[in-house]
């Protein structure tokens, strides 16, 4: 069994090699426990979204051009599943914060990946001391994030009175010098 302070023999360093090993390969599950948020989403007056439940819809505001607003017609399911990672980002940063007891970490919404089948939570965080730490934020490590992210966010979101649901996936993955829940 080897000695000294590389963990090889012990649970832990057992646990790190297998993270190294799958975070080297992409991104990495989390492992906390599932959580669920449930929202409502309003119409919002002169915005750029309108909301059409007769036919189960949305116009979306695409562009801005010399005539006005460019508007794309985007299904209720479509738009939905776009919602809910977005709630459940939120939620799955609020719980991994939780987890951590720290007073919170730096994170950001990162762009959604492409293809909807793909939508995954994705929060970053700093993972090291850059010399911008605040006392509200900490550099958090990928193997606590992996252990605190929940595996998953049941998400919720309504508007007028119509619901829409889906599990999200969350994900931690290193990314230059953050990683990403």
């Amino acid at each position: 069994m080897p000695s000294g302070n590389s963990g090889g023999g012990s649970a832990v360093g057992a646990r790190l090699r297998s993270l190294v090993g799958r975070v080297s390969s992409g991104p990495v599950r989390c492992e906390g426990a599932p959580t669920s948020v449930t929202e409502r989403t309003g119409d919002p007056a002169g915005g750029d979204l309108e909301h059409s439940p007769a036919n189960r819809t949305f116009r979306v505001g695409v562009a801005e051009t010399a005539s006005g607003t460019r508007f794309e017609t985007v299904p209720f399911e479509e738009w939905m599943r776009i919602e809910c990672a977005d709630a459940g980002a939120e939620r799955a940063h609020e719980a991994a914060v939780d987890r951590l007891e720290t007073g919170g970490f730096d994170a950001s919404s990162a762009s959604l990946p492409t293809g909807l089948d793909s939508l995954v939570v994705p929060l970053t965080t700093t993972n090291g001391d850059r010399g911008n730490r605040t006392a509200d934020s900490d550099p958090v490590a990928l193997w606590r994030l992996v252990h605190a992210g929940p595996r998953s966010v049941e998400a919720t979101v309504s508007i007028e009175g119509d619901s829409y649901t889906r599990t999200v996936a969350v994900f931690a993955e290193p990314m230059s010098d953050a990683v990403a829940l």
